[in-house]
């Protein structure tokens, strides 16, 4: 029986190029629901993913979960230039979602006491209060396959990287805190213990 290699996936897609190592004739074997099916579940030896992940849909897929076009050239065997072809709709999505989220209300008044405060004034109010500049948050989104969108914010405080994050309803408008930097940054200062000068999820020097 002939043995082939595998050398990369076509540009298109929708095909392996497998090389016979004897005389170097390259062939195009097609990703099909068969050959899908024989990989599903398995390390194909082309990356984290299996074969049915190596088309744009899959790959845009990736970068909504989180990931970076550096992260899915490594996991896919794509080359990064390639993938970035795919990346600005998915940014501009993940943008988009981010900043829905920060303009849902969250429970309390604001620092004035005048109206209801959104999770984006709340998180600068908090961060502002333990000398952190609000300005350098950084804000994104992400949502794996058929999951829920969570809204992400990081920045530095003691001189350490830190970061919270929300589940995101876009339907609903509502946001619920996932962790404790996420809980100080955003929930009413009753609910927090100690009220929200207590919380020590920023370190033991306040910042």
């Amino acid at each position: 029986m002939r043995q082939l290699r595998f050398t990369a996936v076509h540009e298109d897609g929708q095909h392996l190029v497998l090389t016979d190592p004897g005389d170097g004739e390259e062939c195009l074997v097609e990703i099909d629901e068969r050959l899908r099916d024989a990989v599903r579940g398995r390390r194909s030896g082309i990356g984290e993913h299996p074969a049915q992940a190596l088309t744009p849909r899959t790959v845009q897929a990736m970068m909504r979960a989180g990931e970076s076009a550096e992260e899915v050239a490594a996991a896919t065997g794509w080359p990064v230039d390639r993938v970035q072809r795919y990346e600005a709709p998915i940014l501009a999505e993940r943008e988009h979602v981010a900043t829905l989220a920060q303009r849902c209300e969250v429970r309390g008044r604001a620092a004035d006491g005048t109206e209801r405060p959104t999770l984006e004034s709340r998180v600068r109010e908090r961060l502002t209060a333990r000398g952190v500049d609000p300005d350098l948050a950084r804000w994104d989104a992400s949502r794996p396959e058929g999951g829920q969108w969570t809204v992400l914010v990081g920045f530095v405080a003691g001189n350490r990287e830190r970061r919270a994050a929300w589940r995101f309803d876009p339907a609903a408008r509502h946001v619920e805190a996932l962790d404790d930097e996420a809980r100080w940054l955003s929930e009413d200062e009753q609910a927090l213990p100690g009220g929200a000068g207590g919380y020590a999820g920023l370190g033991g020097d306040g910042t």
